[in-house]
């Protein structure tokens, strides 16, 4: 039997042991996603800064603004975090993590917003206009998460590089509303559930799209 077992030849095995070199071993995802967190509180203080505060802000007090704020900021981190362990064979969370983790962002998202309005339901004189608006910066701001996370999830091989996408823009798309609702101050449902949660589901969707890109760029560099 051993006599049949080829052997390799010594120009490849001489280059193979040249190639062979320690490797620096991969941060754990919730210390790699810590990379987001200052891009996550650089858009918060431009989009303040810019835009400025809601003007209800005093009367929500805490629990509807700044509270919020902080959790769906640390949902988007989590669901980053979960993209990066997604990227790594063998890492992968449990199933029911993933969608407790996505689920538990959805409910704080509408919880908060129904909460603002029925407290003070603020409407707007024109609808595209108010939904354009908030559409176009929660998107813009979501995307550079989006673009670090599938950077960095790329770069080890994954084998559901969709799967990231999605999570790395829904989770971008989160810290963005976190930071867009303490300035848009239109509170009906018609409004933040078209154009806010829009603006999420759009991003995890680019996310997506982005994913497959990847994916199939992948399997053409290998076939």
């Amino acid at each position: 039997m051993s006599e049949n077992v080829p052997t390799l030849p010594d120009s490849l095995r001489d280059a193979v042991a040249r190639d062979m070199a320690p490797v620096r071993p991969l941060p754990a995802p919730w210390i790699r996603v810590l990379w987001a967190v200052p891009i996550a509180a650089a858009l918060l203080l431009t989009a303040l800064l810019y835009f400025g505060l809601r003007s209800d802000v005093e009367a929500m007090g805490a629990l509807l603004s700044w509270v919020p704020l902080v959790l769906e900021v640390a949902f988007g981190l989590a669901i980053l975090t979960i993209a990066l362990h997604e990227a790594v064979p063998g890492m992968r969370l449990p199933r029911e993590a993933v969608y407790g983790v996505c689920l538990g962002a959805l409910a704080l998202h509408l919880a908060v917003n129904t909460a603002i309005w029925l407290r003070d339901p603020m409407g707007y004189e024109d609808f595209f206009a108010a939904w354009w608006m908030c559409f176009r910066y929660e998107f813009l701001l979501g995307v550079p998460f989006l673009a670090v996370v599938t950077w960095m999830a790329a770069r080890a091989l994954p084998v559901r590089p969709a799967v990231i996408g999605a999570l790395a823009g829904a989770g971008g798309g989160f810290i963005a509303d976190a930071s867009w609702r303490m300035v848009c101050p239109v509170s009906v449902p018609s409004h933040f559930l078209t154009s806010h949660l829009g603006g999420i589901v759009v991003l995890g969707f680019a996310g997506y799209l982005v994913g497959v890109w990847l994916e199939r760029r992948r399997d053409a560099q290998f076939s």
